[in-house]
Formats: structure tokens, sequence, C-alpha cells
């Protein structure tokens, strides 16, 4: 109902009648307490005795439009539980109302206590007047109206009659009780008043009024061995076409019977109907021309809410076409609403509405022109030959005026335009909305408006090229001052686009190329690991590194380098450089051979200490440390230091883990340069091992200072300052 904006008014009984349940949502037929006429204007209506199937305060017969009360009786009282609700009648019930489709007539069954007061009473609705009063006793499982309102058909424990509602005659029936074994599930009279339809379990019986005598009697129970199965044809309202020949019931699945002969001509079954929906679900037959239309009544939860939709289908294809309301809206004003959408009226005046509209412009005339189309249901719309036609040629102005606004507000540049266009509903199919993107991103790209570029690749249901187009157009047209941090930002929130994260990145590494320092280059392999040119930023910043140490040519630098940077390259040319030094440092004229040793000795427990503190990587360490080693037994073989060292245990275990540390490092090495899937995990570890070197455990001073100062301006220059 939303998609049609259709003002459909419940009227609530609950408002109108306050002890009243609301009657005109409910099919007729349905509640032995509370029916409506056809149009849902009329109700007769009760209050439920709490513990006890009858009314508790007799009967209201009322106009829901204009509130006025029509007829009013009630001859009970009742009992009132701990609860003060209604428990029990006394004195007499009231029970099994009905009224007539047309509205014209209405009825129930009283019955006093100890009395021979037992009718089931017809009144005339205007002016209100008795008709008849049928004695029989019991009339309280079922009753219906014949449409005209002249015939009248009443349940008494499977015992059914018809009378003539004017004489007040039974006509007679031919074999009308039925034992247990075949209940009545429904009744009615066909509208010409000449046939009585019953479906019964596993049957349907049909009786023809002017003789009594059966039309047919069928039986669906079929027995195999000790197992009795059958169809039943439905226990819901019986409905009927127009010429009277078909008729249709549900209860889980919609029957469709032929009248004449009770035979089966469709079962329909849908997913919107339980299989319990026996006293809530409706269908009826929309009688345009002989379509195999109809309205379905659809309970959601079967007596566990008032939960329910409204559809038009199509009995013949087994197919729900169109929802027309839900839960609030009126049954009886979508039952007209139905009848109003499949008539010819509705045809010419959706073609009249559609000259009005064509004689319209701009942005007025595509609205029309969409909202005209958007309101009328296609599928509907093809069981009528000059609507089919209409809304097809509607189709084609539409999508055909869509596609003028697009191109004129991309030669006139106008994005407001554009950007209404494709956040509205009126271009109207996906090659519109596609052309609308494409020239929304032309303009905006000729306009070199990246933030708008950036708004556009995150609009919904964009397509995918456009998007990625976008995000490319708009980081080429970042301005210089963005910062870095802003470009990771759109690269991660863009990170299912290679071709973007790509762009970023690239525009990233230019920036930290032309700061070209340690810093600039460990902070992008720090954050961006997964770029292309993680490993060509790796290898230049083991370039700056050591050109840094090499510049200081001090033991210590060689060592900082050696110690932070065990995977560069140059790693070997560090370690030769600084043997070199500590050759000249260990030589002296002044000091003993053995005094040199210890000296040299203690040097590299010194740094075997600081190793120890960081054992999940301290390869730089050990190789600086078997530098030391080595100097060692070369240069003071013979000494004590030396041979007590090399006869230690702590010895054999840095041998050990330096013959375990450079097994690892060759394999490392390998898989780092040939740019393999442990270049990002080294990279991350190389990160980590690099801060922690120079923040605790730094060799030389300097060194460690030049690269403060460097992280420094680096921050200061992520934060936008110069």
């Amino acid at each position: 109902m939303k998609k049609y904006n259709i003002a459909i008014v419940l009227f609530l009984v609950i408002a109108i009648l306050p002890p009243f349940v609301d009657a005109s949502t409910r099919p007729t037929n349905q509640d032995a307490l509370n029916q409506t006429d056809e149009s849902g204007k009329i109700a007769i209506t009760g209050k439920r005795c709490k513990r006890h199937a009858s009314s508790c305060n007799g009967i209201t017969v009322k106009n829901l439009e204009t509130g006025d009360i029509i007829f009013k009786e009630n001859k009970v009282s009742y009992k009132l539980d701990y609860n003060q609700n209604p428990y029990s009648p006394i004195g007499g019930r009231y029970y099994n109302f009905t009224m007539a489709p047309n509205g014209e007539r209405f009825g129930f069954w009283f019955e006093r206590w100890n009395s021979s007061e037992d009718y089931f009473y017809i009144y005339q609705t205007n002016p209100v007047k008795l008709i008849q009063k049928i004695k029989g006793g019991d009339w309280d499982d079922r009753a219906e109206f014949s449409a005209s309102g002249k015939r009248l058909v009443l349940e008494n424990h499977n015992h059914l009659a018809v009378f003539d509602v004017d004489s007040g005659k039974r006509l007679p029936l031919e074999n009308a009780k039925f034992d247990n074994s075949r209940e009545v599930l429904s009744i009615a009279i066909t509208p010409d008043d000449t046939k009585l339809i019953s479906t019964v379990e596993y049957g349907i019986v049909a009786w023809d009024l002017a003789t009594g005598k059966h039309l047919y009697n069928h039986n669906t129970r079929k027995r195999s061995g000790f197992v009795v199965s059958g169809t039943n044809y439905g226990s819901g309202q019986l409905r009927f076409s127009k010429d009277n020949n078909t008729a249709l019931s549900v209860s889980g699945s919609i029957f469709v019977l032929d009248v004449n002969t009770g035979q089966l001509i469709k079962r329909f079954k849908t997913k919107k109907l339980s299989p319990n929906d026996t006293h809530y679900a409706k269908v009826d037959f929309i009688d345009q021309g002989n379509l195999p239309l109809v309205t379905v009544f659809s309970p959601l939860e079967f007596l566990k809410s008032d939960k329910y939709e409204v559809f038009i289908a199509d009995w013949q294809q087994e197919k729900l076409l169109m929802k027309i309301g839900e839960t609030g809206d009126n049954y009886h004003q979508l039952r007209k609403h139905a009848l109003e959408l499949t008539s010819s009226d509705y045809t010419a005046q959706l073609l009249e509405e559609t000259e009005k509209a064509k004689q319209l412009s701009g942005m007025v005339k595509l609205t029309k022109l969409a909202a005209l189309y958007q309101q009328n249901d296609v599928a509907l719309s093809r069981y009528f030959p000059e609507r089919r036609q209409w809304i097809e040629q509607l189709k084609t102005d539409w999508y055909t005026l869509a596609k003028q606004h697009i191109n004129q507000a991309k030669n006139n540049g106008d994005v407001q335009l554009l950007q209404t266009l494709i956040n509205s509903d009126l271009l109207g199919n996906k090659e519109n909305r596609l052309i609308a993107y494409q020239s929304l991103h032309s303009v905006l790209k000729n306009n070199d408006d990246y933030e708008k570029l950036i708004a556009l690749a995150e609009s919904d249901y964009i397509p995918a090229q456009i998007k990625r187009d976008s995000l490319l157009d708009a980081i080429a047209r970042y301005p210089d001052s963005t910062k870095l941090t802003d470009y990771l930002a759109l690269a991660d929130k863009f990170n299912d686009d290679a071709s973007v994260t790509n762009a970023v990145f690239n525009k990233v590494y230019q920036r930290v190329k032309e700061a070209d320092n340690i810093a600039s280059y460990q902070w992008y392999i720090k954050h961006v690991p997964q770029s292309e040119h993680t490993q060509e930023a790796l290898l230049t910043l083991y370039k700056r590194a050591f050109e840094l140490a090499d510049d200081r040519g001090t033991i210590a630098s060689y060592n900082d380098f050696i110690i932070a940077y065990p995977f560069a390259p140059q790693v070997n040319q560090a370690t030769n450089n600084a043997r070199e030094l500590e050759e000249d440092e260990y030589s002296s004229y002044f000091s003993s051979d053995e005094e040199l040793s210890r000296r040299l000795l203690v040097r590299s427990k010194q740094i075997s200490r600081i190793a120890n503190q960081y054992r999940y990587d301290n390869t730089g360490y050990l190789l600086v440390i078997d530098r030391m080693n080595t100097l060692l037994q070369d240069m003071y073989p013979g000494q004590d230091a030396t041979l007590r060292h090399l006869e230690s245990e702590e010895f054999k275990d840095f041998h050990r883990d330096f013959s375990r540390a450079m097994r690892s490092l060759s394999t490392k090495l390998d898989n780092i340069n040939d740019n393999v899937k442990d270049l990002k995990r080294h990279v991350a570890k190389q990160s980590d091992m690099i801060e922690q070197h120079f923040e605790k455990a730094a060799q030389d001073r300097e060194t460690a200072d030049e690269l403060t100062r460097q992280h420094r301006m680096w921050e200061r220059y992520l934060q936008g300052n110069t």
C-alpha cells in the first residue's frame, strides 16, 4: 500500500464501539460474533464471554461510517471472574451472528434458559424490522445469507437447512445431515440463489434449491490398507464468480472449484498461507472480463497476532502479483481498491493523466512520468491489452526523457542536478543510472573537485568502475598539503580495490622519496608493508643508514648499523670497517697482550648482556660479538683470557646460537631479496628492531642523536608542519 500512496482508512470498531472487537478488518462469515457486510459499513457484533462461546452483552448493529446504532438488544446478564472479565451468561445466550452481503438484513440465534424461546431471528436493516423467527433449536454452528439476502442457510451439528427469508419457508434438502465422519467445513448459496454448496471433510456437496436434490456428492477420501487419506477443499468462506460457475475456498491452499460439477479446477499453493489458516484467510474473485485474478487475505501468524497481508493474485499461474495492503488496513477498502485497479475506468484515467503529463516540461514532467510508471504495477498491467501498451510506451518516454536530462546537466556542468537524478528514482533503468554516474564523474573530474569525487565513490549502488575511476582521479588531484595519514586513511577505507591502494601508496612513496632520510623510509615500511615499493624503501633505508654510520666512521656507529640492520647487504662492509678500527684500537705499545685481550673480551661480554635483552631476534648483536671473538682469537690466541673464554660454556652457548642465527639469516635474506611472502613480516620486525636499538641500546650517541633529529622533523612533516 505504501507503494501506491493510497489513503486507506481503517475503521476501528474498537474506537467506535469500545466493548466490541474490530469487525471491519475481519473477512465476513468467519467470526460467529463479529460480522460486516461486503462494504464494511454495517457491523453486527458482540462481546465474547471469557469462557463461553456466546455474546455477553447482546447484539449491536452499527453504521461504522456514521457511528449510528441501528439495533441493540440484550436480554442476558453475565458473571464476572476475579479479574472482572465476562465469565458466563445468565438468562440465555446470543450466538451465530450474520450480516447479508448487501447490508440489508442481519440475523442471530438467541436461546433463553429454561424456556421455549429458541429462535434464529432475521431483521431488516433499514428500517429495522423483524422479518422472521426460525424455530428449530440450537442454530448455533453456522449461518450465512445469500448475496441477495433472500436465502439463509443454517447449520446445527452438521445438519443443514435453507430458508426463504421473505416467507420463512424451509426449502427441501435431500440428505442434508452428515455424520461426524464428514464434518461440514463451509457453506454458501450461489449469488443467483439456485444452488447450495458445502465443502465437507474429504468432499464437496451441492443441492439444487428448486428441487432440493443433490447435484453431486463427491467424496475424495481414499483408502490404502489401514491408511485413510484425501483432500479437503477448504474450510474458509466460499466465494463465487460473477457467472456463478466457479467457486473459491481457502485452507492452507486456495481451491478453485467448478460449481456445476464439483470438480477441482486448480489448487493454488502459496507460502503466504499456513495449513491452519481456516478462520481468517480469505480469497475473492476479481471479475473483470473473466480474468483469473483474486484478492488474497493472508494471516501471517495463525491466531497468534492480528498481522496480515492482502494481495492480488493469479490463480491460474499460481502467482502473487502485487501486495495491496497489510496489517492495519481495512480489508473492505482494499477489496474496493483492487476492483478499481482492475477496472476499465482506471485504465482510462491513466491514459488521461499521461496525456496531461506530456504537456508539462522540465523536471516536473520527468517526475510525473516516473510517478505514473512506478505507481502502477507492471505485472498487473499485462492482463489488460490497452494498459500493457500504455505502460510500455510510458516506460520508453520516461527513460528517453531521463537520458535527455542527464545529457543536459552534463553539458551545463550541473553537478547538483546530476546528483539529484542519481539520488532519486527518476532514472528508471540501469543504463540511465550508469550514464548519470559517468556524467557526474566527468564533470567533477573536469572541475578538479577531489572532495566530491571521493563523495561520489562513497555513493550507494555506484558501479564498480565509476567508483574506481573517481577514486583514482581524486587521488591524482589531492593537494600537495594533504597529510600522508589522510592518504593512508583513504587506502584503508577502500582497501578492497588494489588499484586504489596502489595509487595511494605511489603518492605516499613519492613524498617519502622527497624527504629521502632514514626516518621517512622507516615510517614507510612500518605503515605500508604491503606496498610494491616496500622492498625498494627497505633497501634505500639500508643505504642511508650505512651512509650515516660510514660518515661517523666509528666502531660504535658500525656496530649500531649491524645491530639495527642485520639483513642489510652492507653488513659485511660495516663488519670489515669495524674490524679494521678494532685492530687499531686493541693494538698498543703501552699495554700487554693479556690486558688487551681482557679489554676486548670485556667489551664483547658487555654487548652480550645487551643482546640477551633481545632474545626474540638478536642476530645483529651476534654478528658483532662473533667479529670481536674472531678478533680475540686472531690477535691473542695464546692469552689466558682468550683460552678461558674459548673453553667456557658461555662461548659454547654463543657458538650454538650464532650457528642457528646464521642459518636463519641465510633463509630470510633469500626470501627478502626475492620479494616473497616473508617480506611484509620481515619489515615489521625490522622496524621494531630499529626503534628498540636506538631507544635503549645505541652504541654511538651522535648517530642516535641524528636519528632522533630526523624522526622529529618527519613527525612535524606528517602533522602538516614544515
